[in-house]
């Protein structure tokens, strides 16, 4: 028969049997492990030894794994021999494919993060880059209030192009009343308004939208149109300036430009002397004013709104039809005017003008020649009517006379106030 303290004598020595041997277990984590003895009804329950504070940052990177289930890491852990060296890495888990285990989306987390694929590769370098001109096909909205600009500037340059009625026996070219010809007295007629009346000057006349900012008056024509009209009458065209090998100016036949306009009712002029400012004088003519012409007629050789810089003279050579030229879009191969840019009626010589002064007057920024005569010209945004001209051509037998003599300037028939101008 046993004696009474063998069996608690036992029970303590398996337990310290069981204890060193359990002494790698995973390190923090808190189990309970039951030791029985032979004895069905008596049960030791025995502490986990606590684990260095060292192991703590290893048991971070070990998942819980359900109860009843023993994680790889801690098995591992388990088998490994006393004396063996432990690795302070935390194991590689490598997430399963179609994996929902939180191990798996804290994988994913960090990855989207740091900006790196599972693989390990950057995804901003495999990534591709986003095109930055995918947006530009998107429709663009414009601004409401701008487009409300743009359309009372169009009205208003409506409303001065409007000022003066058709000239009595001229034929209207175009869709709109701005561009006639007179075939009997040879004359080409061009609605516009004064665009500038001080700076550097490269042009006496362009069509509106194009060169104001270096243009006495604007028109509202196309350069080709004018060109069309000139030929009708039978003006000849020559050409344009050339500066290689060597200079040769433009040439063709003179045309006569005349200036006509009507000036303002008082009260208007009044009005629009009390509103502009001596700052205001420099910016772009608003032509939101409306304009009432007065009976009284003006009419001008245009070369007198013109003065050389370096003397202070009026310009005394006249225009020549050089007759532009035209280039072709490589794109659609449709062939353009080139002079519809800007260069209708120029002072400094462009290889593009359709006319041009038969002599070197330079172009370049700088060094131009011209500028408009302040005194003789009036306000911006006054309606004119330009009236070009052809000079007889010379010739060994005598031309018959004209209907209308071309060096006589016109009166003020040709510029009669349409309707909707009147007070």
């Amino acid at each position: 028969m046993k004696s009474p303290l063998m069996f608690p004598l036992s029970a303590v020595l398996a337990l310290a049997i069981l204890t060193a041997g359990c002494s790698r277990d995973r390190s923090g984590e808190a189990t309970t492990k039951a030791v029985t003895s032979d004895s069905p009804t008596e049960t030791v329950t025995a502490p986990i030894a606590e684990t260095p504070a060292s192991a703590n940052t290893e048991s971070q990177a070990i998942t819980t794994e359900p109860a009843g289930q023993t994680a790889p890491a801690a098995s591992a852990a388990s088998d490994t021999e006393p004396g063996e060296p432990v690795s302070d890495s935390p194991p590689r888990m490598l997430p399963t494919p179609g994996s929902d285990s939180p191990a798996t989306d804290t994988m994913a987390n960090a990855n989207v993060s740091t900006g790196t694929s599972p693989d390990g590769t950057d995804e901003m370098a495999t990534e591709e880059a986003p095109d930055v001109g995918d947006d530009l096909d998107e429709e663009y909205e414009i601004d409401p209030e701008i487009m409300a600009h743009i359309e009372a500037q169009r009205v208003a340059l409506r409303r001065i192009a409007d000022t003066y009625a058709p000239p009595p026996g001229a034929k209207q070219l175009g869709e709109q009343p701005d561009l006639w010809v007179d075939l009997k007295a040879k004359r080409v007629y061009v609605d516009g308004y004064v665009a500038m009346n001080r700076g550097p000057l490269e042009m006496l006349a362009c069509p509106v939208g194009t060169k104001e900012h270096e243009s006495v008056i604007a028109v509202f024509a196309k350069s080709s149109e004018v060109h069309a009209a000139l030929l009708a009458i039978g003006a000849q065209s020559g050409t344009p300036v050339r500066w290689i090998p060597e200079f040769l100016p433009p040439t063709g036949q003179t045309i006569s430009v005349w200036v006509a306009w009507r000036k303002p009712q008082p009260s208007t002029a009044q009005d629009v002397a009390d509103n502009t400012s001596d700052e205001d004088a420099l910016d772009e003519p608003s032509p939101a004013e409306p304009f009432i012409p007065s009976d009284e007629f003006m009419v001008v050789d245009a070369r007198k709104w013109v003065r050389s810089v370096e003397t202070q003279t009026e310009l005394a050579e006249p225009w020549v039809f050089a007759g532009s030229t035209f280039w072709s879009d490589p794109e659609d191969g449709i062939e353009h005017y080139s002079a519809n840019a800007g260069d209708m009626i120029c002072v400094s010589n462009f290889s593009t003008a359709m006319l041009d002064v038969p002599f070197n007057s330079s172009a370049e920024t700088g060094n131009l020649m011209f500028e408009p005569f302040t005194e003789r010209i009036p306000e911006r945004g006054t309606p004119v009517r330009l009236i070009l001209v052809p000079q007889p051509i010379p010739r060994d037998e005598p031309a018959p006379p004209p209907a209308v003599d071309p060096t006589t300037p016109p009166d003020e028939s040709i510029l009669p106030i349409s309707e909707q101008a009147k007070p």
